[in-house]
């Protein structure tokens, strides 16, 4: 598993347009390709984890497989692609790193919807609960240090992969995953209340754009109308 996320949660920047080095093309067609095989390995490990007896599954930590392949998934996500796709201190590798963020953020979100309910929500709620926390003590605080910590990329991305992932499950009152909608919209909510300088008014509307889906997956109203309406007139 650790192998496969390795494969699967990297930047595999895309060759220029117009370029004509086709042993360069194929390298990055088997790179991607590389991506797709991880997940599709990853796929079925959870398939096995989830089929497997509790005992046989446990690792030394406790861990079932399937907890174990899910926390190896997200932890390569956050670490080795969220702090590169939107922005960084190379901002022409961040653009290349875009499409790579997409394609492990929806393969983390798929690997969630076919985990078990009770796998999936002990994984997700140690996260969720991580990025709060985060929220919660820059709010506290207002150190610039903490404020950073929050109103960054890196976090940014892991709060809308955990909402892509959420939607994934939807809000079925069977799935436990589904409880922590209400939650990762605080979060969300607590990050808009820092970003009220103008410069952030991106960041605002990428967090409105992740509460307008979790609000259709759980089919609630979430009010952003007055965190869009303040960036609107911020723009004009």
């Amino acid at each position: 598993a650790r192998a496969l996320v390795g494969h699967l949660c990297r930047v595999v920047e895309a060759p220029p347009e117009g370029s004509e080095d086709l042993e360069r093309e194929a390298l990055n067609a088997r790179e991607r390709q590389l991506q797709v095989d991880a997940y599709v390995r990853l796929r079925e490990v959870v398939a096995c984890g989830a089929s497997s007896t509790a005992d046989a599954s446990r690792g030394r930590k406790g861990d079932s497989v399937e907890e174990y392949v899910l926390k190896r998934a997200y932890n390569g996500l956050a670490r080795d692609v969220c702090g590169f796709a939107g922005g960084s201190a190379n901002p022409a590798r961040a653009a290349k790193a875009a499409p790579s963020l997409a394609f492990a953020t929806s393969c983390v979100a798929e690997l969630y919807a076919d985990a078990s309910p009770d796998a999936a929500y002990r994984t997700a709620f140690v996260y969720v609960r991580q990025l709060a926390l985060k929220v919660r003590q820059a709010l506290a605080t207002k150190a610039p240090k903490d404020v950073g910590d929050v109103l960054c990329w890196r976090f940014l991305n892991a709060a809308r992969a955990w909402a892509a992932a959420l939607s994934r499950r939807g809000n079925a009152a069977d799935d436990r995953l589904g409880e922590l909608v209400f939650p990762l919209c605080q979060v969300l909510f607590g990050a808009i209340e820092l970003a009220q300088a103008p410069r952030y008014a991106p960041f605002r509307v990428h967090c409105a754009k992740a509460l307008h889906g979790l609000a259709a997956t759980a089919a609630v109203y979430v009010p952003t109308t007055k965190c869009l309406l303040a960036t609107l007139r911020e723009s004009l």
